[in-house]
């Protein structure tokens, strides 16, 4: 058995992988022969890109199946953790695409790959030595056309995104038809909750209007001064209930927990992952770029509306020369420097913390009240929301 929350999280990713490349190989076997140049390497990359991930939210699958019962089947629980990866990886390459990153766990992000593609065709095609073709890059991406290899890369990402959304689809499903029988008798119960495709289903939809309001927020010509409590409501439903609330929920239907509990389970994930956006959020600030994988202070950079932004710009002395650092297109590692040195001074991070303090007394409280039985799964619990606040990546 797993003593902490690590050793149960690469536990579970450990089967949840074996799981994907099972979607992999099903889809590759029924694959049209004409079309198996494109989709083995869409394949690859997107397998690649998910064995880059912690595979948190599959993973919290089994610990919610697992808080109700111990005798869900090993496949329901793993194709559900496999379908929520899936789910995961075509939100990350669309989310790159709209934020513009060119660098995700520390490899270049998927559209950027296709970008690159479209670039060393043309370099191959207009004969150019070995020892020239760095600049020749340089030189593309600098050039009138270089919107051309942009757009080809964003429109192959999206395309791959949703690739890994209709393979999440099929692991679902898979996940379903193994539970069908061990399901059918909450599902027939007065206090039946939505069964875990239908929910799933509603969920996304949450992710997708959430992330509409985020790219919004983020758009100078809307001219948007979203409050605190604005910017939450899109962490609620952009990370709180997709990263926690959906796969705990998931788990706990197919652990046959009645419908009041799985809602009840759905509302302390919220206030989980709130305070996993809010760590996200000081991370990508603060964080070397080594240890978070991608260019830290891009959230500058692309002037997200984060609650720390938020703070800082309601100081009443900041100065302007660092509020136009936010948007800034090419902005420097010095300035990023100059903010966080502005978020300290004016203890920017510890109120954002204070807030994070407040959410996970809220979700402690909710778990209180549930009081699951002494468990590996109760204490696993336990050790993930120790894990939220002090992480370090």
């Amino acid at each position: 058995m797993h003593d902490s929350i690590q050793d149960f999280l690469a536990h579970c990713k450990s089967r949840i992988t074996e799981t994907i490349m099972e979607a992999f190989s099903a889809f590759e076997q029924q694959s049209n022969d004409s079309l198996n140049a494109v989709s083995k390497l869409a394949g690859e990359r997107l397998k690649n890109f998910m064995k880059g991930g912690k595979m948190i939210r599959g993973a919290l699958v089994r610990l919610g199946a697992e808080l109700f019962s111990t005798h869900v089947p090993d496949a329901c629980i793993d194709w559900a953790g496999a379908a929520m990866e899936f789910f995961q990886a075509g939100l990350l390459i669309h989310d790159d695409i709209m934020d513009r990153d060119t660098v995700r766990r520390g490899s270049t992000t998927i559209h950027w790959q296709y970008v690159q593609d479209a670039m060393q065709h043309t370099i191959h095609e207009n004969g150019y030595p070995d020892g020239e073709r760095t600049g020749a890059v340089t030189t593309l991406i600098n050039s009138q056309g270089a919107q051309d290899y942009i757009h080809y890369g964003e429109s192959a990402g999206i395309c791959l995104g949703d690739f890994a959304f209709f393979l999440g689809n099929y692991a679902l499903q898979k996940s379903m038809s193994a539970v069908y029988e061990n399901y059918t008798h909450v599902a027939n119960s007065d206090d039946a909750p939505d069964n875990p495709l239908a929910f799933t289903a509603l969920e996304l939809c949450n992710v997708g209007i959430a992330q509409m309001l985020d790219v919004q927020y983020g758009t100078a010509f809307f001219e948007t001064d979203p409050s605190i409590d604005d910017i939450i409501t899109v962490y609620r439903y952009k990370t709180g209930r997709y990263t926690f609330s959906l796969p705990l929920s998931v788990g706990a239907r197919l652990g046959g927990a009645p419908g009041h509990i799985c809602r009840t389970l759905e509302t302390y994930g919220e206030q989980l992952g709130i305070v996993f956006q809010l760590k996200d959020d000081e991370l990508g600030i603060f964080a070397p770029a080594e240890k978070l994988g991608k260019v830290s202070g891009a959230d500058i950079k692309e002037n997200k509306k984060t609650v720390h932004r938020k703070i800082l710009f309601e100081q009443p002395d900041l100065p302007d020369s660092i509020k136009e650092l936010f948007g800034k297109e090419n902005i420097t590692c010095d300035e990023i420097d100059a903010v966080r040195e502005a978020m300290r001074r004016y203890a920017v991070d510890e109120r954002v913390r204070a807030i994070m303090a407040e959410y996970m007394e809220r979700a402690r409280l909710i778990r209180k009240i549930m009081n699951f039985k002494d468990s590996n799964a109760s204490r696993w619990l336990l050790q993930l929301e120790n894990y939220s606040l002090v992480r370090e990546f």
